[in-house]
C-alpha cells in the first residue's frame, strides 16, 4: 500500500559533498544589522516605531518589515514595534500562547533587545510616510520595493560594493537590482530566525519522527502557492512543479544515483496533497512529506478563522524553516513566500543549490531571473 509520510521533515540533511556556499558578505551584513538593532546602550538611541495597518499575509508582512528596518537604519533609528501593537498579519495571535502580544516576536527572535523607550526617543510614521507608494498588495516585488536610494543603508551598500564582483550574476541584472536583492536577503535572514520556543517546536517534530539525520536521502523542496494568489500572479499546477523536479533528478549525476527522492511539500491547497498521493502511486520513487495541518485552499484570514491564528503562524513558519534541509527548490518568486524561501536559501549556505522559479516568463511578475541550476 502506498502512503505519504505525514507531519514535517526536519531531519533530512543537505548535500554531503561539502559544496555549500553562502551569499557573499552575508556574515558582514548580519553583523552590521545585529549591532544596529541591539546596541550596547539603548538609552542613548532614537527609535522608529512600526505599527502597520496594511492588510497583508505573513509573507508579505515579513517583507514589508525588512523594508521598514532599512528605513529605520537610514533614519539612524532602531526599529521597534509599537507597544501593544497589532500588526495586521499577526493581530489574531493575541492569545495566551503569545503572552498577549500581536507581532512576530511571538515566534521569531526578538526584533531588538532594547526595552520600551521613553516618548522623547520615539518617532512615529504613518504607513504612507514609512513606505511611500509601496503599499500595494504587490509590495514584496523587488521593482516596487526599495524605490528610493535614500532607503538603502550606506553601511550595507558599502559592504555590497566590496563584495559584488564575487556574487554570480547569471541573469545579467543591473547593479542596482543586484544590490536591492542582496540587501533584502540580508534583512530577511536577520529577521526570520526562530526563537527558543519555535526551535523547541521544531525539535519536537524531529523527535516524533524518530529519523536519524544523515545524508542518505536527497530532499527536494516544492512550494505550491494557490488560494487567493491568483489575483496577483499566474498559478501553477502541481504537475508543473514536478516536471522540472523529474528533469533535475534525471539529468543530475548526484540525484540520479538515488532510488528514492524525498519531497517536502508545502501548500495551502488540499487538492495538491491529493495530487501528490496520485503522483506517488504512479511514481513510487517520489516520497512526499507535508505537515499534518488542515488545508482548504483558504486565504490567510479565512484560514485563521477556521484553524486559529497561532496554528496558522506555527504551520506556515515551520514549513519555511524546514526548507533549510532541502537540496533543490521549486517555487515561484511571484509569491512572497517563494521569495522568502529563496532569500533564506541564499543566506544559509544554499546559494549554489538548484532553484527553479516557475514565474520566469510570467508577465504578471515584473522581474525575471535565470534559474540557478
Amino acid at each position: 500500500m502506498h502512503a505519504l509520510v505525514l507531519v514535517s521533515l526536519v531531519v533530512l540533511s543537505g548535500y554531503c559533498e561539502g559544496r555549500d556556499i553562502v551569499l557573499e558578505a552575508t556574515a558582514q551584513a548580519q553583523a552590521i544589522i545585529e549591532k544596529w538593532q541591539n546596541p550596547s546602550d539603548c538609552a542613548s538611541k532614537q527609535f522608529l516605531v512600526w505599527n502597520s495597518r496594511i492588510g497583508n499575509g505573513i509573507g508579505s508582512d515579513l517583507h514589508i518589515e525588512s523594508f521598514v528596518l532599512a528605513r529605520a537604519m537610514s533614519l539612524q533609528r532602531v526599529l521597534i514595534y509599537e507597544p501593544d501593537s497589532n500588526l495586521t498579519a499577526w493581530m489574531f495571535t493575541n492569545t495566551t500562547y503569545c503572552y498577549g502580544s500581536s507581532n512576530p516576536d511571538c515566534f521569531l527572535r526578538n526584533l531588538t533587545h532594547c526595552p520600551k523607550p521613553v516618548e522623547s526617543q520615539i518617532v512615529r510614521l504613518t504607513d504612507s510616510e514609512m513606505l511611500g507608494e509601496n503599499t500595494s498588495p504587490q509590495f514584496g516585488r523587488i521593482d516596487l520595493q526599495w524605490e528610493f536610494s535614500s532607503i538603502i543603508p550606506s553601511s550595507l551598500a558599502e559592504v555590497f560594493a566590496q563584495a559584488s564582483a564575487f556574487i554570480p550574476n547569471p541573469a545579467g541584472e543591473t547593479d542596482r537590482i543586484r544590490l536591492l536583492r542582496w540587501i533584502r536577503s540580508q534583512f530577511t535572514r536577520y529577521r526570520i530566525q526562530p526563537n527558543a520556543r519555535m526551535n523547541n517546536h521544531i525539535e519536537g517534530i524531529r523527535r516524533s519522527l524518530s529519523l536519524q539525520k544523515d545524508c542518505a536521502h536527497p530532499l527536494f523542496c516544492v512550494n505550491v502557492r494557490h488560494a487567493d494568489k491568483a489575483s496577483e500572479m499566474k498559478l501553477h499546477e502541481f504537475d508543473e512543479y514536478m516536471t522540472p523536479a523529474e528533469n533535475l533528478r534525471a539529468t543530475n549525476t548526484y540525484f540520479s544515483s538515488f532510488e528514492k527522492i524525498h519531497v517536502l511539500l508545502s501548500t495551502e491547497d488540499n487538492l495538491v496533497i491529493e495530487q501528490a498521493h496520485a503522483f506517488h502511486r504512479n511514481n513510487s520513487m517520489w516520497l512526499f512529506h507535508y505537515t499534518a495541518f488542515g488545508r482548504g485552499n483558504e486565504n490567510n484570514y479565512d484560514a485563521i478563522a477556521k484553524y486559529g491564528a497561532v496554528e496558522v503562524a506555527l504551520n506556515s513558519l515551520t514549513n519555511l524553516f524546514l526548507t533549510d534541509k532541502c537540496d533543490a527548490f521549486f517555487t515561484t518568486r511571484g509569491s512572497n513566500w517563494g521569495r522568502l524561501i529563496d532569500e533564506l536559501r541564499r543566506t544559509q549556505g544554499k546559494e549554489n543549490y538548484p532553484f527553479i522559479d516557475l514565474s520566469i516568463g510570467d508577465t504578471t511578475v515584473d522581474f525575471s531571473e535565470s534559474q540557478n541550476v
